[in-house]
């Protein structure tokens, strides 16, 4: 199969690369399908995703559930290359409440990522206020009273670029950035060849570039060169992503 990626993976990615988040039934199936996996593999893996209500089924199609809008906005935002020039404020979060349950510190430290915090030290969370506000799920750990958020101009007495290399590791970041963009360039012609044999691979690289941008930092360009590598790759991937869309489509439509 040449592929890690498991069938609920698989078609969670694509709803969540989709817009609107809802696909037929048919085409997830014969998406996974391609992938190596059986059919009966692949409705089982529906079935369970229903149940824990990852997704919901109407008209023989499944739509993404709304608790994975948070994650759809922090890919769309990676997409985007930040908002230049920063004016040097910082974001702040600290939490102020004692007793927390595992659960609730695993959702708190997934909201954080997602909005593109750096963790300081244990419940002490930073970042450049150069991007747009909070996700959704964020927000909801803020009404519950469990941190409290500040806006200023914190910074490190040896600078802010030293600041934020102590809360990223910003060299393999961009050394992430640049080994994708290579990939990205290396496969491109097995998308322009049209095979949906390439199908699984170039979905494969997609999805990992979609997370790589949907989880760095975003800094401010006058925090460090991260942002250059990550925008060329923003740059390749649209390219990629057309193709890819377009191999993808022709696909669907030759299986009806």
């Amino acid at each position: 199969m040449g592929s890690t990626l498991s069938p609920r993976s698989v078609m969670l990615s694509v709803l969540l690369g989709s817009d609107p988040p809802v696909l037929p039934r048919r085409a997830l199936v014969d998406l996974c399908g391609l992938f190596g996996f059986r059919a009966g593999t692949i409705r089982t893996a529906l079935s369970r995703m229903v149940a824990s209500k990852e997704v919901e089924l109407s008209n023989d199609a499944f739509h993404l559930s709304q608790r994975f809008e948070a994650r759809r906005l922090a890919q769309n935002q990676g997409r985007i290359a930040p908002r230049e020039p920063w004016d040097g404020q910082w974001l702040s979060a600290v939490v102020v409440l004692e007793r927390r349950s595992m659960a609730e510190r695993r959702a708190f430290r997934a909201a954080m990522a997602r909005a593109r915090m750096g963790e300081l030290r244990p419940d002490v969370w930073l970042r450049p206020a150069n991007l747009e506000p909070l996700s959704p799920l964020a927000g909801t750990v803020i009404t519950k009273g469990t941190v409290h958020w500040f806006e200023d101009g914190t910074s490190e007495p040896d600078g802010p670029r030293s600041f934020v290399r102590r809360l990223w590791p910003l060299k393999d970041l961009a050394s992430r950035a640049e080994s994708l963009g290579q990939r990205l360039e290396l496969t491109r012609p097995l998308l322009e060849g049209g095979s949906y044999d390439a199908i699984p691979e170039t979905f494969s690289l997609s999805a990992e570039v979609v997370h790589y941008l949907a989880s760095e930092p975003m800094l401010p360009l006058a925090l460090g060169g991260l942002t250059t590598q990550t925008n060329q790759l923003r740059d390749l991937y649209d390219q990629y992503e057309m193709l890819f869309l377009h191999l993808l489509r022709s696909y669907f439509e030759s299986r009806r």
